[in-house]
């Protein structure tokens, strides 16, 4: 009896050290485990300091909103794709609501910030609806006007071998996007399967890039005329274009005695005139005032007969450009309304005087993918603001701290608001959101709670807003890739 119980309590002892070793051995885990969980937690706000210091913050984990002191119900959204067209022209179900809109208005503007893939596929889709719903003939982009000869006549081509032999030989330097790539792909398509209804493209803006006009547009057109006309194109600045400006005013008079067509039937004196006043335009924005100068030419350009005017007086038009241009609520005074293109449309141009629409379309958060590795100087040309992004991502890149793949925010504080609309885009898988009401009684009341500064910040939101038919948000989105140059 007695080595039996010697026997249990034998058993029971050893049992009694295992356990213990076991908790022991759990407990050095746990601690472990927590302490590398703290470990990576100041490792992660390191980072978000160390990001914050470069002007990017990575886009929110949903645990970082449950915090926001907006309710959900203040804000209401409807979700719509993120896909390009396809290649029937038919993914619209989502933009059924533009069929009316389309049809009583002349002008559909759309407005964004600038350089996400998915606001680009929206773009398509939106054009493509239009003309499936009602008749918009003519696209207009905010690039520069001389290009919009050569993407018109591209578009126009049946035969895919000499369209394709067009693109890489002739216009490959003045495509500067895959996403413009594509967005030509499309109206070609669109213009071989219904040529009765033709989509035609079309341009507004200055001479940016004044050499690349210089050299791909000017110089070839006059140099027939006479073989030995030449630029220093090495040496060129913008103090040079006055002098050079009167030149070709010359030479454009001897062309338009010979009716002188270039290389493509296109490039006629007409075409090259247009190009000249607009090339005319970009020096005066440099050499005195850019907003100034620019905002006359591009309003010349939509409403001169010689450039747009005939379109948007017969027929209509989607503009697709800076939400800076865009809005429709907004009149100046005192004449001002030139200042932006959808207030002098809405406001002042006869044609379109009330017969107007826009959207804003407002991305967040980039993907910068292909780009963190790219050498933006072997591109072609690209905005400004472009290049400051994609050079802080690959600052950061180069240290550790980002991922291509990941999803960033530049030059931006998440604040109460920006809490709210993340929120709704995890509830709808981070899709663009269709606004279709926002409790701004509410919303502007607890902001005045929160502080006046933020109060003041949201009342300008509102303001924004109000100066558009509707608002869209691109929660985040792949960044647009800009292409690399070719050597002539």
């Amino acid at each position: 009896m007695n080595s039996k119980i010697n026997l249990i309590w034998s058993e029971n002892k050893n049992c009694r050290i295992i356990v213990g070793i076991l908790h022991a051995f759990l407990f050095a885990c746990m601690l472990a485990a927590l302490s590398l969980k703290a470990e990576e937690q100041s490792d992660t706000l390191d980072r978000k300091e160390l990001l914050a210091s470069m002007d990017i913050c990575p886009y929110p984990e949903l645990d970082e909103l449950k915090d926001c002191k907006f309710q959900k119900d203040w804000l209401q959204v409807e979700s719509l794709s993120r896909e390009d067209v396809d290649t029937a022209f038919s993914n619209f179900c989502d933009l059924v609501w533009v069929k009316p809109i389309a049809q009583k208005n002349k002008v559909f503007l759309f407005g964004e910030n600038h350089y996400y893939q998915t606001t680009h596929y929206l773009r398509n889709r939106m054009l493509f609806a239009l003309n499936t719903f009602d008749r918009y003939p003519l696209l207009i982009i905010e690039q520069q006007y001389s290009l919009s000869g050569f993407w018109d006549y591209y578009i126009s081509l049946t035969d895919d071998n000499e369209a394709e032999n067009f693109y890489q030989n002739v216009i490959y330097n003045l495509v500067g996007t895959e996403e413009m790539h594509e967005l030509l792909g499309h109206l070609r398509r669109w213009n071989r399967r219904y040529p009765d209804r033709r989509i035609h493209i079309g341009a507004t803006d200055v001479e940016h890039d004044y050499i690349s006009t210089l050299r791909r547009v000017i110089i070839p057109y006059f140099q027939l005329l006479d073989p030995s006309f030449r630029v220093d194109l090495e040496r060129i600045t913008i103090l040079d274009l006055k002098d050079l400006l009167q030149d070709l005013e010359k030479r454009l008079q001897k062309a338009k005695s010979q009716n002188l067509v270039g290389a493509y039937p296109f490039l006629t004196p007409q075409y090259i005139e247009c190009v000249i006043e607009n090339l005319r335009s970009f020096y005066l924005c440099r050499q005195y005032d850019f907003n100034y100068y620019r905002q006359h030419a591009m309003v010349r350009n939509l409403t001169d007969p010689r450039f747009y005017g005939k379109f948007l007086t017969e027929g209509k038009v989607m503009i697709h450009g800076g939400s800076y241009h865009t809005p429709t609520h907004f009149p100046y005074p005192e004449g001002g309304n030139f200042l932006r293109e959808g207030s002098y449309l809405s406001f002042d141009f006869e044609p379109t005087k009330g017969k107007t629409y826009s959207v804003y379309i407002k991305g967040l958060a980039y993907q910068i993918g292909s780009m963190a590795d790219i050498n933006l100087d072997s591109c072609l040309h690209h905005g400004s603001s472009y290049r400051r992004t994609i050079k802080k991502f690959q600052r950061a890149y180069k240290e550790g701290l980002v991922s291509p793949e990941s999803y960033y925010l530049f030059n931006w504080e998440i604040d109460d608001y920006d809490k709210l609309i993340f929120t709704k885009a995890y509830a709808n898988g981070h899709l663009p959101l269709l606004v279709r009401k926002i409790k701004w009684n509410k919303t502007l009341e607890k902001s005045e709670e929160i502080s006046r500064d933020f109060y003041e910040t949201m009342r300008r939101t509102k303001d924004n807003y109000d100066g558009y038919d509707a608002f869209i948000i691109i929660p985040r989105s792949p960044i647009t890739h800009v292409k690399r140059k070719r050597e002539d």
